[in-house]
């Protein structure tokens, strides 16, 4: 399990931009080219075959890649992002159970009872607005300190 997707579409995917408006998705979502391959070579030498991610709050069907099955879940309970780019996308509430046997791991979405309306969010993507944010209560308390 990890949080963000390791990728947008396939491993080999170029270094992202943050610079560029039409990038920013990309490389926010995912990880960067070297740290990507790096995690994918190792994800393939420990024989890992199932691996699930969150980070972007749609899920997507899962994906097959050097024997991998990756898995994108969907919002366990936030604002749906980017359902837009991806017909087949899934925005549901919901989470993965694995039901796991002496004949490998039986993967199942589970929607939640409740799937509520879309609600009310700040900036982009639910981030309050630098000028929005509230760091008062973090500058009361005494720094840490190494015990």
């Amino acid at each position: 399990m990890m949080h963000y997707w390791p990728f947008m579409e396939q491993p080999d995917e170029p270094e992202w931009d943050i610079t560029k408006p039409e990038e920013y998705d990309n490389w926010y979502f995912s990880l960067d080219r070297e740290p990507r391959l790096r995690l994918m070579k190792a994800l393939k030498a420990a024989s890992v075959d199932v691996l699930f991610c969150g980070h972007v709050h749609t899920g997507r069907p899962p994906q097959e890649i050097d024997g991998l099955k990756l898995y994108r879940s969907c919002p366990a309970g936030n604002s749906q992002q980017l359902a837009e780019r991806w017909p087949e996308a899934d925005t549901r509430y919901g989470f993965y159970k694995c039901d796991v046997t002496g004949s490998g791991i039986e993967v199942t979405f589970v929607p939640g009872d409740d799937q509520c309306d879309e609600f009310g969010t700040f900036g982009p993507w639910g981030h309050p607005a630098v000028e929005e944010r509230d760091y008062s209560v973090a500058e009361e308390q005494p720094p840490l300190t190494p015990s």
